[in-house]
């Protein structure tokens, strides 16, 4: 979103653990995964949050139209989920929950002040930038490669509804069949593509 400041936040404690919860890796092979996400987000935020505040939105240093900037955010979300490997769970919900913003200020006809909308993407953006970093910061460049062809979007659809037993499959291939025809973004048909192919394979998305 913005030019990086001069330090990065590099490690984080995940490898003390809790009480409960000892050597705790927010990774997917670890089956307390919830809880471990939880800590280190609150890591992240009790002692590298001056780190990370040279991210947040306010340090632009040029004004940007909160509308591009809430369809950067919802375009990052996706790369994000795409570097991470098409699977995981915490980074699915990046993308359905900037999805859920911009229906809210997009869709909704609601009519937001520029004060509410950039407290919203501020928030957003947080989300999605702790989330990164917990996720031990996926590699964004050079981006995902495409490699088509996928499968029309009706398959994908069907694909979705065959396995009702888990929503959020549903609820992905939604988020980028619209993100794909807003704003043509092809990376979108290749994430709902390799989803639905995860799950007609037998697999699930990684906790």
């Amino acid at each position: 979103v913005h030019s990086p400041p001069p330090t990065r936040p590099y490690r984080l404690r995940t490898s003390q653990g809790t009480a409960t919860h000892p050597a705790c890796l927010p990774l997917g092979s670890d089956p307390h995964g919830n809880v471990c996400w939880n800590d280190a987000v609150d890591d992240l935020i009790a002692n590298h949050s001056r780190v990370l505040r040279g991210y947040e939105l306010d340090q632009l240093r040029s004004p940007v139209p909160l509308p591009v900037l809430l369809q950067a955010i919802c375009t990052a979300a996706v790369q994000l989920f795409a570097a991470g490997g098409y699977d995981d769970f915490y980074l699915l919900h990046l993308v359905t929950g900037s999805r859920a913003v911009y229906a809210i200020a997009s869709l909704s006809g609601l009519r937001w002040n520029d004060s509410t909308l950039s407290a919203m993407l501020t928030a957003l953006w947080r989300a999605v930038l702790y989330g990164y970093v917990v996720k031990r910061r996926p590699a964004i460049e050079p981006p995902p490669a495409l490699t088509p062809p996928w499968r029309p979007w009706s398959e994908l659809r069907a694909g979705a509804l065959r396995h009702l037993n888990e929503p959020h499959l549903a609820k992905m291939v939604m988020t980028c069949e619209d993100y794909y025809a807003r704003w043509g973004l092809e990376l979108c048909w290749q994430v709902a593509d390799r989803i639905v192919r995860l799950y007609d394979s037998g697999g699930k998305f990684a906790h």
